[in-house]
Order: C-alpha cells, then structure tokens, then sequence
C-alpha cells in the first residue's frame, strides 16, 4: 500500500487531481511521472512508484502506452464518493476493510500490526498499518485521535 503525495486526509482529493489530469490530455507513463515530480515536488522514482501503485489497484489503467482512470473509478471520484473506492481498494490490498472492522474498538498501531498477521501479513514495522489507516482517514471512515 501506499500513500500519495500530500497529506493523509488528502488522499482522495490528489487522486482526483491526477486523475483530472488524465482526463485533460493523453498521457503516458513517463509524462505522468515527470508531471507528478513537478506537481507534487517528488523525485521521479517515488512518482513511479506512485504510479505502480495506482496500475495496481486499479485506480489507474493502461491502455497501450497511454494512462487513464477506470470509468467507475472516475464516477465514484466525481461523486466523491470516498467510500465506494476504499471498497474497491478493499477488494484489491488486503488488510483494508479487515483494517475498518478491527478500529470499531480502539487499538494501537502495534496491535494493529500483530493483527494484520492472523490476515497472512507479516509486516516487520507499523509503517503499512498506518498506509491503509491513511486511506481510511482521507475517506473519513476513521478519525485518529493524537495523545499528547
């Protein structure tokens, strides 16, 4: 899983614009890296790793050369309506809506983490929880509280 530029309750609202750019112009791979790189001050390598993570969750597709936004992924962004792509990512990334149902009570990232491994996840850091928990923020299916 990853997280796209911006912050984490930005998630929807800098796929939408990237999406909205390859609604605007044909674009391919390495156009859509070099524009991302600018438009999100990324290095390019990062911005292909985006990229990939979009391809393979099928927020993004490939047809030939060119990139384009699945036409259900592009009405549900339209509609806003968040909720329908976090199950299209549940579908896709395990450890999405497992990830929902296990904050109705809350839990640590930690305890999170040791759970994600009963789902055949064997993560060594946090760092995925908190990925998917990002997602789940920017749908505003959770609210994380911050301890001070």
């Amino acid at each position: 899983m990853y997280l796209l530029p911006g912050r984490t309750t930005e998630q929807f609202d800098t796929l939408r614009v990237i999406a909205d750019r390859l609604e605007r112009e044909t674009t391919s791979i390495d156009q859509l890296s070099n524009w991302m790189a600018s438009q999100f001050d990324m290095d390019s390598d990062n911005a292909r790793r985006t990229i990939q993570f979009l391809w393979r969750t099928g927020l993004i597709e490939r047809r030939g050369n060119v990139l384009a936004v699945d036409s259900q992924v592009r009405k549900t962004l339209v509609e806003k309506n968040d909720e329908a792509l976090i199950l299209a990512l549940h579908c896709r990334v395990k450890f999405i809506g497992e990830l929902l149902y296990e904050l109705r009570e809350s839990k640590s990232l930690q305890e999170l983490r040791d759970i994600a491994e009963k789902y055949g996840l064997k993560w060594q850091t946090i760092a995925q929880v908190q990925r998917r928990r990002g997602w789940l923020q920017s749908a505003n299916l959770i609210e994380v509280k911050k301890i001070n």
